[in-house]
């Protein structure tokens, strides 16, 4: 990823590596097709960009194919909302534009739209963390967070979508 990348525009899609079985490729052809079959969608609402393609490189190196989007500002993110149609927002807390990323997520909650967020954000406030619990996050990570601490927040927003 480099800074052109970075824009709503760009998707990444991690794959699974081949199996080096001859007979994989068989069997695959013969095994029941899961119902769907996209990549969940997730999309990064972050403005620095070292710390979005390093937020993009642990989701790339998640064990499940994903489909990744990043946005830089919050109004981007309202207003292409029905565009992007992601399954999980990762959020960052101290963004660009009209409003912060807690009042950017009650915004969307408040027009009917709802799916699992992770917050993501240096600011470790208990008022910034209070305001955040109120939009019912599924996790609040602290910059700089473990990639298996997003792994396992990832895991349990994906398990979210499944119920």
């Amino acid at each position: 990823m480099n800074e052109s990348d970075f824009d709503t525009n760009q998707t990444s899609t991690a794959q699974a590596v081949p199996s080096q079985d001859a007979d994989a490729g068989a069997r695959a052809e013969n095994a029941p097709k899961p119902i769907n079959q996209a990549a969940p969608k997730v999309l990064i609402a972050e403005d620095e960009y070292l710390i979005a393609a390093s937020i993009r490189d642990a989701l790339m190196r998640y064990d499940k194919p994903l489909d990744v989007v990043v946005v830089q500002r919050t109004n981007m993110l309202v207003d292409n909302l029905n565009n992007l149609n992601p399954d999980v927002l990762l959020m960052d807390i101290t963004l660009k534009g009209a409003m912060d990323g807690i009042e950017a997520i009650q915004h969307i909650k408040s027009s009917g739209q709802d799916f699992p967020v992770i917050y993501i954000t240096a600011d470790s406030r208990i008022t910034t963390l209070e305001r955040a619990e109120e939009t019912e996050p599924v996790a609040y990570l602290i910059k700089p967070f473990r990639e298996a601490d997003l792994h396992k927040a990832l895991t349990k927003a994906l398990a979210l979508l499944e119920e």
